[in-house]
Order: structure tokens, then C-alpha cells, then sequence
């Protein structure tokens, strides 16, 4: 017969359950392996006997992670919750959702495929915590900590988080984060709309040297379910996020946040707020230009299912190498707490337009922008 795990291993995280390890296990194994001398015999058989008591199935650590892998994971590809965390309070970064890479995380190295390639990948750097593809390991801070962080980050990886949020407000995020270096960035989103600008990770001195970045005027709806970090650039650790509300969203201006492509001749704009429909028809107040040229707007249109975006067609496909810019200079898009937009000119928009390479010509293999398998 064969099994995918053993039911119980100790101190492991690819089983259904884990049994605690002891102090002494250590010093039976290297003796067994003959590394070492023999213990006495009465810390051998102190060490044995509690080892039978971990090993109950009530003082185990059930690792329910794994059975969502086993049982649902095959058959329904969606990403539902770790736990629900309640904002305000505290966001454990290990406990994000459940679920197939793309649903519910994305990592850069998510599996071991030893068996195919010959060469062993640790999808779990960390080793610990959690058997999926983020990289968890234990941590050396002391505030907001369940006693992991988030580490290995690399940039377009991200992890989803499902809470509970108490009321519409502005919310100051305290983020603990650990840094050997200045390079690295992140930014949050809520229901597929960016929450902040990429903000840029302080030098902290060491991957486990650990202090708080406050980020302020976070808003959040009641409506906002998933939350989502993004990583922009590598360069850092993950602790924690405390979300604090600090007040009414009527008390922040409605502004811009950022901006990206979605395809040749569309973009998405996201807001701080969420704006009030109908929106007035194109252009709206809105202009766009390509390489400092200016291009006409075909289209506005509020999202139907995330109100903090708008999303424009335009008479133009777009080019990897263009600069693109969108202002807006109106007086008639409203936020759902009263506050107008205000105006703002030039802000970049992201350009994600995959690179077209001329045949006949050279194409470089590792310059493709989608795959797919192993």
C-alpha cells in the first residue's frame, strides 16, 4: 500500500499531525547513530515515556493546512480562511488563506520536484509552521508575534488574508519588518484595488533585528474581506500588521493611489476611497498621454464589485517602452462619504505590457512574461 504522509512525525509540518519534540530526543538519536555517548539511562527512559505522551493524538499539533491540501485542494481550487482576523487588531502574516497557489498565495518556489528534476527545492524555506509554499521561520521578535515571520521574500510574490472589518474608517497599519538592506518594498490591496503606494522597507540592521513601520491613512470598507501584501522588491522580513482605526474617511481627501495596464488599450485606476455611481460619462475629467502626447479616452467606467476602481479604454495600444501618465482635473467624481476627488496631474501608470520581440530576430528564452508547469 502507500499513504501520502504519515498521520504523525515529530516537529514536522508535511503531516497531519505533529508531535512536540523533546530535549532529550536529540541526544537518543545521536547515540543510536553512534555520534555520541550513551545517556543515562534514566533521562533515556524520562525522554521515552513523555515521548509516548506527545505522541497522543490530543497533544499533538494538528496542522490543518495539510489535510486542506489533501482532501479539498484536488477538487475546488478557491481560497478560504487560515483564521478570520478581526481588524482592528492584530494580522498575523503565517496565517494567511488556504488554498492552490494563484488562490490563495503566490511564491516563487512552491514544491519539491526532486523526483523529477533530481535537484532538491525546500518549498517551505523556513521549514516550519505551515507545509505550504510560503517561506515561514521562527522569529526572534517579540511584538504582535505568534512566534513566526515571513522570510525568503522575493518580488511578485504575495499572500492573501481574510478579516473581519469592524467599520468603514482610516486605519494606521503598524507592520513589523526586519531588513539587512534598504531595497526592499511592498504595498496592500483590498478586492483587487492597490490600498498604498509601493512603500519602501527601512534598513533595520539585520534579517532578525525587528522594528514597527507605520504606515498611515489605510482605508478600509466593512465590505473588505481579503485583504492581500504584496511583495514589490526582495530585501526583507515579515512579522505582523496592527491595524489601529484612527477615525471617519470623510476626514481624508480622496486621491489617488496608483495605476497599471491591464491590457494594450486599458487601464486601472485605483483610489483611496470608494467613489460614489454613476460616474460622469468619458473623459470624465481624466486625460491620458503616451510619451508626453495626449490620447483620447473611449471609455470610463466604475467597477462593478470594487468601487475604489475606475477603468478606462483608450484609442491607443500601448508599448512595453511607453511612459504613460493620467491626470485628472474635474470637479464631479464623488467618494460614497461626500469628498470629491481631488485633482492630480501626471502620476505614472504602471506599464505591463509584455515586451514583442521582432522575428526574424533574437529572442532571449528567459525573457518571457507567462508559464506555465514545471
Amino acid at each position: 500500500g502507500w499513504a501520502w504522509w504519515p498521520l504523525k512525525k515529530v516537529e514536522s509540518i508535511a503531516g497531519p499531525l505533529s508531535v512536540k519534540k523533546l530535549a532529550g530526543n536529540q541526544a537518543l538519536l545521536d547515540y543510536w547513530n553512534g555520534n555520541a555517548p550513551a545517556p543515562p539511562a534514566s533521562a533515556a527512559q524520562a525522554t521515552l515515556m513523555q515521548l509516548i505522551q506527545n505522541l497522543k493524538t490530543e497533544n499533538c499539533i494538528f496542522q490543518k493546512d495539510v489535510i486542506d491540501a489533501l482532501m479539498r485542494q484536488p477538487y475546488d481550487e478557491t481560497a478560504i480562511p487560515y483564521n478570520v482576523q478581526p481588524i482592528p487588531g492584530v494580522v498575523y502574516t503565517t496565517d494567511f488563506d488556504m488554498g492552490v497557489p494563484g488562490a490563495a498565495y503566490s511564491d516563487s518556489d512552491l514544491a519539491n520536484y526532486q523526483v523529477s528534476t533530481g535537484t532538491y527545492t525546500a518549498w517551505n524555506n523556513g521549514w516550519s509552521y505551515r507545509n505550504d509554499g510560503v517561506d515561514i521561520e521562527t522569529t526572534e521578535d517579540f511584538v504582535n508575534t505568534n512566534g513566526y515571520n515571513l522570510g525568503w521574500l522575493t518580488a511578485g510574490e504575495w499572500m492573501q488574508y481574510t478579516v473581519d472589518v469592524a467599520s468603514t474608517a482610516v486605519y494606521e497599519v503598524k507592520i513589523r519588518v526586519a531588513a539587512n538592506g534598504s531595497s526592499g518594498s511592498f504595498h496592500l490591496s483590498a478586492g483587487g484595488a492597490d490600498l498604498t503606494p509601493t512603500l519602501y522597507v527601512p534598513n533595520t540592521g539585520g534579517w532578525q533585528s525587528w522594528q514597527t513601520m507605520t504606515v498611515s491613512n489605510v482605508i478600509l470598507d466593512e465590505q473588505d474581506q481579503k485583504l492581500r501584501f504584496y511583495i514589490d522588491s526582495e530585501g526583507f522580513n515579515l512579522g505582523s500588521m496592527e491595524f489601529v482605526e484612527k477615525g471617519p474617511t470623510n476626514t481624508l481627501a480622496t486621491l489617488f493611489v496608483s495605476a497599471f495596464t491591464l491590457d494594450e488599450s486599458t487601464v486601472q485606476l485605483n483610489l483611496n476611497k470608494p467613489i460614489q455611481a454613476p460616474i460622469p460619462a468619458s473623459p470624465a475629467g481624466f486625460s491620458f498621454f503616451v510619451d508626453g502626447s495626449p490620447v483620447s479616452i473611449t471609455s470610463v467606467e466604475l467597477n462593478s464589485t470594487n468601487h475604489r476602481i475606475i477603468t478606462f479604454a483608450v484609442n491607443h495600444t500601448f508599448k512595453s517602452s511607453e511612459e504613460i501618465r493620467i491626470s485628472y482635473n474635474g470637479d464631479q467624481i464623488t467618494a460614497t462619504d461626500g469628498t470629491l476627488l481631488d485633482p492630480f496631474t501626471n502620476r505614472t501608470v504602471k506599464n505591463t505590457i509584455a515586451k514583442i520581440n521582432a522575428v526574424p530576430g533574437r529572442v532571449e528564452a528567459e525573457d518571457f512574461f507567462f508559464q506555465s508547469g514545471v
